[in-house]
């Protein structure tokens, strides 16, 4: 059905937690990641497929949009109209400065606490946090911003493909909000993958949970692809 799919998300598609890429303590080894027991290669086998997973854990909205611009850069073949491309939307309240062309976050998570990450990004991520708080203290802004990326990542991939497909793994910005910006989410697992038993970590999904996804998401890209084929 598709020659290869490309996934963009953030840990949730990367497979944290999952034991092919981490300790028993499920801190993650990234020599060995992504990890291939999670949805995307679960879903890539059910379709046939050759998996690409671009994720990246704490990865923002932001980079999660950029990345599908990164294909070449990273040593792959140009998006084609054979592929498919499948955007696993996260939290909104994460941001991404970009220090070079392919976007090394600064700020990984708006939730730093000091014994899982360095000092200066512990520190960054809260003044940051405190601007916000004076700026927007409502969120309306940010959740603007998420869904610019949100659109810029779904503008970019339909250039070269019709299969362009979103979901959320982490609660994003509210369906009419989307709208405006013209992104459709095909569901948000959020409160799956919460309720879902864990992995080593005893946070993220595990391989059982990531199982159920991969099921349900097959049955909607199939019924979003045939709407579009009548339509």
């Amino acid at each position: 059905m598709f020659k290869r799919i490309i996934f963009c998300g953030c840990s949730n598609t990367y497979g944290h937690g999952l034991s092919d890429i981490s300790y028993p303590t499920g801190k993650i080894d990234y020599s060995k990641g992504p990890s291939k027991k999670g949805y995307p290669n679960k879903l890539a086998k059910m379709f046939k497929s050759k998996v690409i997973n671009l994720s990246m854990p704490a990865a923002s909205n932001k980079r999660i949009g950029y990345s599908i611009t990164r294909l070449e850069e990273l040593g792959y073949d140009p998006l084609g109209p054979k592929d498919a491309v499948i955007f696993a939307w996260t939290w909104k309240l994460r941001h991404a400065s970009f220090r070079h062309e392919w976007g090394d976050e600064i700020y990984l998570h708006a939730n730093h606490s000091p014994g899982s990450h360095s000092r200066a990004k512990v520190k960054a991520s809260k003044a940051w946090l405190k601007f916000r708080a004076f700026a927007d203290p409502d969120g309306v802004d940010l959740m603007h911003e998420n869904a610019v990326w949100m659109h810029f990542g779904n503008t970019h991939a339909k250039q070269f493909t019709n299969s362009v497909f979103n979901i959320a793994v982490g609660n994003t910005c509210p369906p009419e909000l989307l709208d405006i910006y013209n992104v459709r989410l095909l569901r948000d697992y959020t409160q799956l993958l919460d309720a879902g038993d864990k992995a080593l970590d005893g946070s993220h999904p595990s391989e059982s949970t990531h199982q159920v996804l991969a099921v349900d998401l097959r049955e909607r890209i199939i019924e979003a692809t045939q709407m579009k084929k009548t339509n």
